[in-house]
């Protein structure tokens, strides 16, 4: 019985002189014949003939890891529009608050202004007043002295034709 692990059939490919050089480069490059690489190709590949076309492992795990980071991509663009949306309400508020702010003051500046009118008015009034109220208490004053005066005058008076 002849021994099977023995290398005596010859499979043979039709390759341009390009191909060929290219080949036998890369057989170069590891060190073994031609033969011997292209026996390994096949070797490794024997079973993989129905899944040409079909992505490889690494090729999977890639496109899931592609897959994932467009998801979280999505994401992030949802919290920044989410985000910006934020940004442009407080904004607005913050806009809104300003000018309420703004119209306060200068409602205040107006009542300021309105007051001190006021207070000057008040204030030359009270002026007035207290001039007319001197004028009327120095009357007044006088009237007060010449009473007890007039009063104790006529008692003296009575006191005087009593004794007489």
């Amino acid at each position: 019985m002849e021994n099977s692990n023995n290398r005596n059939i010859t499979l043979s490919t039709k390759v341009t002189a390009e191909q060929k050089s290219i080949f036998a480069s890369i057989a170069a490059k590891n060190n073994i014949s031609l033969s011997e690489w292209m026996s390994s190709i096949l070797e490794i590949n024997k079973d993989s003939y129905d899944k040409i076309g079909d992505p490889t492992v690494r090729e999977i795990a890639l496109e899931d890891k592609i897959r994932k980071q467009e998801q979280q991509i999505k994401r992030l663009e949802a919290n920044l529009e989410s985000a910006d949306h934020k940004v442009q309400v407080e904004l607005n508020r913050a806009d809104s608050a300003i000018e309420r702010r703004d119209d306060a003051i200068l409602n205040l500046k107006k009542i300021q202004s309105e007051y001190s009118k006021l207070k000057e008015e008040f204030d030359e009034i009270l002026l007035q007043n207290k001039t007319q109220i001197k004028t009327a208490l120095s009357y007044n004053e006088n009237r007060a002295m010449i009473l007890p005066t007039i009063g104790l005058g006529s008692l003296l008076f009575g006191l005087i034709i009593r004794n007489k």
